[in-house]
């Protein structure tokens, strides 16, 4: 699962409570959190650490959304890169530089974009309900995705919850990638996964 954060609309201290219910909760190296905020480099980096506290704490993986200059300055072995952003190979070097390698997602808007190459894993959107003016893409388009993507992973976002985490899972998608829902009770959602801590 990739539990993308949204500070703008919940706060720094809702959204470190939440996504610390969700890692706790959730089954280790199950989970890889999506630092996704529009901030100064500075705040960027201190909600960085304190998230960065929650996944080691609760074996998770910490991600941080286009800023990979964060991303390195955290000590961070993955990155999310928007549709419009670097190449990923031009990402990976960054990486190599320092002797490390990273796993990589990207955004993938299928009505829209070109397949990008080169990342691990793909988030594709919008799949279960309209997304900043996209029409979803259902269970049909999201098989589509990950037929054309393979061999990279797939994880879909856009109105996941736990009542159609099951079709998209059937589709061929690895995962979902969960806005909202991660500031919820997560139990229902984590079990429908199969990834609840303890099971």
């Amino acid at each position: 699962m990739i539990a993308i954060t949204d500070v703008a609309q919940f706060g720094v201290a809702h959204t470190v409570a939440a996504l610390e219910r969700l890692c706790m909760a959730a089954a280790p190296a199950s989970v890889c959190v999506q630092l996704r905020w529009d901030a100064p480099a500075a705040e960027l980096f201190a909600l960085g650490c304190r998230l960065r506290d929650v996944c080691t704490a609760s074996e998770q993986r910490l991600a941080v959304n286009e800023r990979l200059d964060v991303a390195l300055a955290l000590k961070l072995g993955a990155a999310h890169l928007k549709s419009t952003s670097v190449a990923a190979t031009t990402a990976r070097q960054l990486w190599a530089q320092r002797g490390q390698t990273v796993w990589l997602t990207r955004a993938w808007h299928p009505a829209d974009d070109a397949l990008p190459i080169g990342a691990d894993a793909l988030v594709v959107s919008p799949v279960g309900a309209e997304r900043k003016g996209r029409g979803a893409l259902g269970v049909t388009g999201l098989r589509a995705a990950v037929a054309q993507a393979a061999p990279a992973a797939v994880y879909a976002l856009g109105g996941v919850d736990e009542g159609n985490v099951a079709p998209l899972v059937g589709a061929g998608a690895r995962g979902v990638a969960a806005i909202g829902a991660c500031y919820r009770d997560p139990v229902a959602l984590l079990a429908e996964l199969g990834i609840l801590r303890g099971n």
